[in-house]
């Protein structure tokens, strides 16, 4: 029965009638006690015979109570007066967003504005564990305060919301309402899995927010039928029509932004409102231009006859601006560099000065920050006309990104895997294993070359995923040691790519060379040091940190010219034979300037993280160990211009150092004997490659007692003086060895095989070994028994590696990827090992890689090789028009 002017409903006194909803009418009433006009819903008699229907009707009070955000219609009040159940709401005023569309589709930036309130209404509401289910234009109002969300009649409360408030704890069920095979809610705008009479989540409200967007931008629904069953299978098998075939001028990557919230399948939609919402308000900031016209795949007949109307005009036109510009004689086109800021409390992370990468078309810059909250590091997008970045969740410790050449996908490395996402964020998808990747490039069939370790060769996968297959072969000729930094030329089955042929990147024989995914042949283009970028004609390369433009010809897969400098101070890795550009076919270059770190700092430490000294200027220096006698320090330092690494000992009591090795060689990873007489390290010198030894008083020649092929790393020397222990890299594997530490015998492979292992370090009584390991997909720290047999039992309990023993044996601390200090107290006095209690101590800022930290046997102190120079590696130089820098 129909509610008439003057009736009231408890102390609401009924105006008119101002609409109906699927759950009920809609009248406006004035509230006699606080004298405001409110709105009332009240469900209709007609169906109060429904219990189901009833509960449903209070659910809606409980649901819309318990939200407070100003996109979303206010509920004042509950009632129930002579039978009549009704909520009282406030009154908007305004039109809704269905009746808006009857005048055509909103403008771009109103649609814009009103996506980004909506779509914060829902993530306030899924927070608290609320699901709409019923989201279209009719429950959508536009107000002279912004969009509101109405009618949550339909919400039902989300198995998996937040439990921790009291409006969620008051509306938990055993069972939904909504019983399974049964559809419910407005048909046009619902899912996939509600129209099959699945379970709706957070996700449902997405793909309803995705076709609500949509018909907002172009004034048609993005699913139509001629009767349900058409409606249906269109929702369940069809993809709308392009938005920038209805408006080309709408920006790229709100069509993007639309197109996945579509997506058929849950998990590759937005998997949060809040996502989505920071990638509207991202094109909104110019992180997608708006104005540009996007392809159109067709045109209309009306539009071709207006183009052959203006053909004349336009001849006309072309006519005189020629005679114009050849007055006037050409524009210069000159070369424009500035400095590239990333957002306010964000820099580069670690190593990632070298993992910012250019979009194919130049116009968005992906790379890997962190923020001052701590979070972890992650891929960001920045549109080179924004002065505002967009983070992308679910990519923590990205590494080396590179881009689809569509520009819609970013692939990364993290988490030991290639993966990709959508460059407006979303669910990021894992394609194949790489437990340590070295780059990757992806061409238009769909192919993704990359290198999946740091020893390995390049390896090719399809962009959907799947089982990697090796494309390159290593030449024994040149003795290469890993392929890495795969790039594709134009034609999309040739590639460039860097061959590294000594295992510490010293080799005589690097090169940049050319592979094909045809062909096992390859070509070695140009001695080198870093990885190649091919863009208009030029091979770009670092060469004794000048970015060198090589004339090349991808046709004839040749040089036709010298290299000539483009930019100087280009920052490198040295240790990843990388240098840090990036360079777009559309005359961008972007590239770090200046050296990636300041150096690192040796800082003393109490093991309760508190500073006590430095020791020594900051320098370029890798590992780090502490003698026997806790008085000196063995390090290792490079000499930048030369490339030459050599032993110095520091000497704590008088605060001076000394040189141990001299030789024009890489001496590195030292680590002291028992009695500290003797130091042990890897070499790479003139007469062999491998272990030596050398006396700590400088006095007689080093000794060779092991010869290896591969990258060597001694780590530990037994407690009784007989045994070295280490890792090695080699050809896809890091294994663990054991040597005599008089080198009467030859290396025994104390754990080897497909697994990675690494780190080794004897106990203080000699009777274990803790070592790394990634044999579960994931960096842990693992004992085992020396010399063995005998099991192995895990120490870390959230990925961790670098194992250091306490003096007495009772405690192992190692670093998680965090960074962060843990301690572990372990009991190795009987025939079992035993792991208690695991700690997170204090966060770090090593300088990786190497052995970055070490213990004193006081078991008060550390010593960390500290990174410094991080507010210098957010500076980024942009050059615009950089072929003029060829003319």
């Amino acid at each position: 029965m129909a509610l008439q002017p003057g009736q009231k409903l408890s102390h609401y006194e009924i105006v008119a009638a101002i609409g109906a909803g699927g759950m009920g009418e809609i009248y406006k009433a004035t509230d006699t006690r606080l004298e405001r006009t409110v709105a009332i819903k009240v469900m209709p008699d007609t169906i109060t015979i429904s219990e189901d229907l009833r509960a449903r009707f209070q659910r809606e009070a409980k649901a819309i109570s318990s939200l407070n955000h100003p996109n979303i219609c206010t509920l004042y009040d509950v009632g129930h007066t002579d039978g009549i159940d009704f909520l009282v709401m406030e009154l908007l005023e305004g039109e809704s967003v269905a009746e808006r569309l009857k005048k055509g589709p909103l403008p771009t930036a109103e649609t814009l504005r009103v996506g980004i309130q909506v779509a914060d209404a829902l993530d306030a509401a899924h927070r608290q564990g609320l699901i709409h289910r019923d989201l279209k234009p009719g429950n959508v109002m536009l107000t002279r305060d912004g969009a509101k969300v109405l009618d949550f009649g339909l919400a039902k409360v989300n198995s998996s919301g937040s439990g921790d408030s009291a409006p969620q704890a008051t509306m938990t069920m055993t069972t939904p309402l909504t019983m399974e095979g049964t559809i419910l809610g407005t048909m046009q705008y619902m899912a996939p899995e509600s129209l099959e009479g699945t379970e709706a989540d957070a996700r449902s409200d997405i793909f309803a927010f995705g076709a609500l967007l949509y018909e907002m931008a172009t004034g048609q629904p993005a699913f139509e039928g001629k009767s349900h069953a058409s409606l249906i299978a269109s929702i369940l098998k069809e993809t709308p029509a392009p938005v920038s075939q209805l408006q080309p001028l709408a920006p790229p990557m709100l069509e993007q932004v639309i197109d996945q919230c579509l997506a058929k399948d849950p998990d590759q939609r937005w998997q949060t409102a809040g996502d989505l919402k920071r990638a509207l308000q991202w094109i909104v900031d110019g992180g997608s231009q708006a104005g540009v016209p996007a392809p159109v795949s067709r045109r209309r007949k009306r539009r071709e006859t207006v183009l052959m109307a203006t053909v004349g005009v336009l001849a006309l036109v072309a006519i005189f601006l020629g005679y114009t510009a050849w007055r006037a004689g050409q524009r210069e086109v000159r070369v424009v560099r500035s400095n590239i800021q990333l957002a306010e409390g964000t820099e580069l992370w670690g190593m990632a000065g070298g993992m910012a990468e250019l979009s194919p078309r130049g116009d968005i810059l992906a790379y890997v920050a962190r923020d001052s909250t701590g979070d972890n590091p992650k891929l960001w997008v920045r549109a080179l006309d924004s002065l505002t970045g967009l983070p992308l969740p679910g990519t923590d410790y990205a590494t080396f990104p590179f881009w689809s050449p569509d520009g819609r996908y970013i692939a990364f490395f993290a988490e030991g895997k290639l993966k990709k996402i959508l460059a407006t964020g979303g669910p990021t998808l894992t394609l194949c294993d790489a437990a340590n990747g070295r780059g990757g490039s992806w061409n238009a069939d769909n192919v993704i070359i990359f290198t999946p370790t740091s020893t390995d060769v390049i390896h090719r996968v399809p962009a959907a995923g799947g089982k990697p297959v090796t494309v390159t072969v290593r030449d024994t000729t040149y003795q290469d040691y890993t392929h890495r930094w795969a790039r594709f030329l134009p034609d999309g089955r040739s590639f460039l790519y860097f061959a590294r042929t000594e295992s510490d990147g010293g080799g005589e024989q690097d090169a940049i060379c050319i592979g094909s995914l045809d062909s096992p042949e390859t070509i070695r283009l140009i001695r080198a040091k870093s990885n190649a970028v091919y863009a208009d004609g030029q091979v770009f390369f670092v060469r004794e940190r000048t970015l060198m433009a090589l004339p090349f010809d991808p046709g004839a897969r040749s040089a036709t010219g010298d290299a000539v400098p483009v930019a100087e101070r280009v920052s490198t890795m040295p240790n990843w034979s990388r240098g840090i550009f990036t360079v777009a076919e559309s005359g961008l270059l972007v590239y770090r300037e200046g050296d990636v770190s300041a150096g690192s700092q040796l800082e003393i430490m109490g093991l309760d993280g508190s500073p006590q000294r430095r020791v020594g200027p900051a320098v370029t220096q890798y590992n780090v160990r502490v003698s026997p006698d806790g008085k000196r320090l063995a390090v290792d330092n490079e000499d930048l211009a030369s490339a030459n690494v050599d032993i110095w000992i520091w000497d704590l009591e008088r605060e001076i150092r000394t040189r141990l090795t001299f030789d024009e060689a890489v001496d590195r990873n030292p680590i002291w004997s028992p009695d500290g007489s003797q130091i042990a390290y890897f070499s790479i010198r003139s007469n062999g490659k491998g272990l030596y030894v050398k006396a700590t008083d400088g006095t007689g020649e080093a000794r060779q007692i092991l010869t290896t092929e591969g990258r060597l790393f001694p780590t530990s020397w037994s407690p009784d003086g007989k045994y070295i222990t280490g890792f090695e890299m080699k050809a896809g594997t890091t294994d663990i060895w054991v040597v005599r530490a008089d080198g009467s015998t030859e290396p025994e492979n104390f754990l080897a095989g497909h697994l990675g292992e690494w780190d080794p370090a004897f106990s203080p009584d000699g009777r274990w070994l803790a070592f790394s390991s990634d044999e579960t997909g994931r960096e842990e720290v693992y004992v085992t028994p020396f010399p063995g047999p005998g099991g192995k039992w895990q120490v870390s309990t959230n990925e961790g590696d670098r194992p250091r023993w306490s003096a007495d044996g009772m405690h192992i601390y190692y670093l998680d990827n965090d960074d962060h200090l843990n301690v572990a107290e372990v009991d190795g006095s009987g025939a079992a090992f035993n792991v208690g209690k695991v700690r997170q101590l204090f966060e770090l800022n090593p300088s990786r890689p190497g052995c970055i930290y070490d213990l004193f046997g006081d078991g008060e102190r550390m010593v960390v090789n500290h990174r410094l120079g991080m507010d210098q590696m957010t500076r980024l130089v942009l050059v615009q028009n950089w072929p003029e820098e060829l003319k």
